[in-house]
């Protein structure tokens, strides 16, 4: 069965087409694994090294619109910036998405309770398609968590002009437990103007995002608003996204913004790619020295190229900068930290397979 009818590792808030029937069952594994060389300018300290950017794997279930979908990412367990973690600082599997759903997809509708996709970031990786490279840019300033506690649904219009996503979550991300009575709503709707007119759907989206949400024992407010616009065809894709946040890791106070925009090309019939990618970041509106911007280009090859089916691996080298409020700059020793520079290269793989099932008796 291929992954086109089975739906076992299709996000919740990516639904799929309305209209299409139950196909039996089906069991689906996913992999996404990416492992980096880097070196960063200017040199002091550990300056080069290597790094897995991407480890996740996906396991999903589904019997005629039924199942359950499981993703495990591979995190540091003391964190990037801490000594003392599991094992010492070994890298170990977290549980970022845990749902049990149903997909009524003759009506578009589909529902989930468990561990359960944030809506922008779910839609961001649908979007920026280099995730092993970077994250989208609310989940790579901590604006974001991957995912959260709670419940989602999501409805697709029958001619897939509109899509209506919306959850209602603890708010405290995946690694933290529910620590006040509050509870975060978050809606997303996704407008396809072209789809009526015989193009992909996917080839011009609209995307508005809201969230009005609290965090931590002292109920601190934690809202968000995003808008992207992004575009996709057989050999070309970008986007564009603001978004905003009012409230960051429990400090009200906080409440940065940022505009970030990309683009992608694979050339017909080619087996290379190449990307550019620039954020500008903001964290304090209205105040000096708080903005930043990070670029980042790069190209790279797919392989192995069949000229047919879009290759799992890739091999990358690519270049990010990041620069800082140019004012700072007079500041004695602050030159270096106003721009630093990293070349990297890496291999990810990026690969789907299912394969049809029959029932079985449950153990009792």
């Amino acid at each position: 069965m291929s992954t086109t009818t089975c739906m076992a590792l299709v996000a919740t808030l990516v639904p799929a087409e309305p209209g299409r029937e139950g196909t039996g069952g089906c069991i689906g594994f996913g992999a996404e694994v990416a492992g980096r060389f880097t070196q960063r300018l200017p040199r002091g300290g550990v300056d080069r090294g290597f790094t897995l950017s991407r480890s996740r794997f996906d396991f999903g279930m589904d019997r005629d619109g039924a199942g359950a979908r499981l993703v495990l990412a591979g995190v540091r367990s003391g964190g990037e910036d801490s000594y003392i973690g599991v094992a010492g600082e070994s890298i170990v599997p977290q549980i970022q998405v845990a749902e049990a759903r149903y997909r009524a997809t003759g009506m578009g509708l589909t529902v989930s309770a468990g561990l359960v996709d944030d809506p922008w970031v779910s839609t961001s990786n649908a979007s920026w398609d280099l995730r092993a490279t970077a994250p989208g840019m609310g989940e790579s300033q901590a604006w974001l968590e991957r995912s959260d506690l709670g419940a989602a649904a999501a409805w697709t219009s029958p001619d897939h002009w509109a899509t209506v996503a919306g959850t209602f979550t603890a708010g405290e991300g995946p690694a933290r437990r529910e620590r006040n009575n509050g509870q975060d709503t978050a809606g997303l709707l996704i407008l396809r103007p072209l789809a009526n007119l015989g193009g992909e759907p996917g080839l011009l989206e609209l995307h508005a995002y809201g969230r009005e949400g609290s965090r931590g024992l002292g109920l601190t407010r934690d809202h968000r608003a995003g808008l992207r616009m992004t575009h996709r065809s057989p050999w070309v894709a970008g986007g564009a996204e603001w978004l905003r946040a009012w409230g960051v890791g429990g400090d009200a106070r906080r409440s940065p913004r940022g505009l970030s925009g990309w683009a992608q090309v694979t050339p017909k019939a080619t087996p290379t790619l190449a990307w550019a990618r620039l954020d500008h970041i903001d964290e304090a509106p209205g105040t000096s020295n708080t903005r930043r911007v990070r670029t980042s280009v790069g190209v790279g090859l797919q392989l192995p190229p069949d000229g047919v089916t879009t290759p799992p691996l890739r091999l990358l080298v690519g270049w990010d900068r990041e620069t800082r409020d140019e004012s700072i700059a007079s500041l004695a020793g602050a030159a270096a930290t106003t721009r630093t520079d990293a070349i990297f290269v890496q291999l990810d793989l990026r690969a789907r397979e299912s394969t049809a099932t029959s029932p079985t008796p449950q153990d009792i």
